[in-house]
């Protein structure tokens, strides 16, 4: 839906806020909050039938800065198209009130947590704020006021951030504003009006400290903070490394912005996940000769020998959504769990990603060569150096035959790849595709066509 921005040339009385009045198409329905920027109201769309959130701000300040402050807002959102960032929907004024209008999720992260979660949950929810996070920091922008109030719950355990309200644009280093924010997530150097990215992750660590221990650290912020001991038994220590890195004092000890914070994140949830299979292996292993499940003992071992051996080779830098085993970018499917539901926007080593598959791509492709996406219209005609690039395309009249290991399609002429990459001597043929899987048995299925992959004795590949 377009954004509209109008200017307030009209002084018409603006129509007095009820339950139940109209404003254009919206009909309020209640109250949700109060701040000092405005009101927020649940609210109808009579056109579209769905439910929204109405920011409309107060009427005590000036037209002139009201007006700065609601153009702010409206153009720093159109900047952001991330499904972890609160969609902007509609900015008009209408009836005497300038209207902010957002999709309406279930509830607030600050409510949700005065109820009963695991910290599966909790930290399944931190991973998609550090991914929308990091998605604003990419475009340059400082949210400024990270909170649970801010993070908003929507069906499909989705979540979103919202209200960029006081957000700011970042210049390389640090960005003088005045003091901005809410006490108590704030980070130190923004209280002083030095926001950078890095107040950003402050806010983000204590968010996932409070979730993890149901209490939030307070000034002067020293480790370790409060039910400590109670948040080391449910976490790994890498876990905890993270709080303590994206909480550090002074801002150049933390991660400089969410993006890296997110990478390390992923490799800490990785690591609970197999903390927790190794409980539930515990809970399945038999007792006085009765089996209580299937236990899969040396899971963990084996994942850890498989991601020694084969890190460099299949880039597995990244950790897979669903079971939190390593798996690399150029994978279509899990190797462990078979989902191929991966992401990698936010995440990903390359400077953009495709918006179909949502994996990484380099400015001067001119097509995604993992899922035959349209043309790229944005693509710089540039030639721009990659140690990564240590493959040729198969069309001797291309362009530019540079490829990546396991691409499948050629990122300058389209071409797609039909002889399946070289084996390594630690690798066998696929019995479906034809392309690598490990020697060892490493692999349930094949990361690349998401058939089953079959070992035999020795280590070879096979079909049953």
């Amino acid at each position: 839906m377009a954004i509209q921005i109008l200017n307030m040339d009209e002084k018409s009385a603006p129509l007095r806020l009820r339950r139940g009045s109209h404003l254009g198409k919206y009909r309020l329905i209640r109250r949700l909050g109060q701040g000092g920027f405005g009101d927020v109201w649940r609210a109808t769309d009579t056109v579209e039938g769905i439910s929204v959130a109405l920011k409309i701000p107060h009427h005590t300040t000036t037209d002139k800065q009201l007006l700065y402050e609601f153009r702010h807002e409206a153009r720093m959102l159109a900047q952001l198209d991330h499904p972890n960032i609160l969609r902007l929907k509609n900015a008009d004024f209408i009836d005497g009130h300038l209207i902010l209008a957002y999709e309406a999720g279930i509830e607030s992260l600050a409510d949700r947590i005065e109820r009963r979660y695991r910290p599966d949950w909790a930290l399944d929810q931190m991973r998609q704020v550090l991914e929308g996070l990091g998605a604003a920091h990419k475009k340059k922008i400082i949210h400024r006021d990270v909170k649970p109030e801010n993070i908003f719950l929507f069906p499909g355990d989705r979540v979103r951030i919202g209200d960029f309200g006081i957000a700011c644009l970042a210049d390389e280093h640090l960005t003088r504003e005045t003091s901005s924010g809410t006490l108590g997530f704030m980070a130190p150097e923004q209280a002083y009006g030095l926001p950078s990215r890095a107040s950003d992750v402050f806010s983000a660590g204590l968010v996932l400290y409070q979730l993890l221990s149901g209490h939030l650290p307070s000034w002067p912020f020293k480790w370790p903070y409060p039910e400590e001991e109670a948040v080391r038994r449910k976490v790994p220590p890498e876990m905890l490394s993270v709080i303590r890195k994206a909480t550090a004092f002074e801002p150049k000890g933390r991660y400089p912005d969410a993006t890296r914070m997110l990478a390390a994140y992923n490799y800490a949830l990785s690591r609970f996940r197999r903390m927790n299979d190794t409980k539930k292996n515990r809970n399945t292993a038999p007792v006085n000769g009765h089996s209580r499940g299937e236990p899969s003992r040396w899971e963990g071992v084996r994942v850890r020998e498989f991601e020694k051996q084969f890190r460099k080779r299949y880039g597995l830098h990244y950790s897979c959504r669903k079971c939190g085993n390593p798996v690399g970018e150029a994978m279509s499917y899990c190797p462990w769990c078979k989902t191929n539901d991966n992401s990698f926007r936010g995440v990903t080593s390359h400077p953009a990603f495709c918006p179909d598959c949502e994996r990484g791509v380099r400015l001067e492709w001119k097509f995604c060569p993992w899922c035959y996406s349209g043309r790229f219209t944005d693509h710089i005609d540039r030639r721009h150096s990659d140690p990564r690039y240590t493959e040729r395309c198969p069309n001797s009249s291309c362009d530019d035959r540079r490829m990546m290991p396991f691409m499948r399609y050629c990122p300058s002429c389209k071409t797609k790849v039909k002889r399946p990459p070289k084996l390594q001597g630690n690798e066998t043929p696929c019995p479906n595709c034809r392309w690598p899987i490990p020697r060892g048995g490493f692999w349930k299925n094949c990361a690349w066509c998401g058939k089953e992959a079959t070992y035999t004795s020795s280590g070879a590949s096979g079909s049953r």
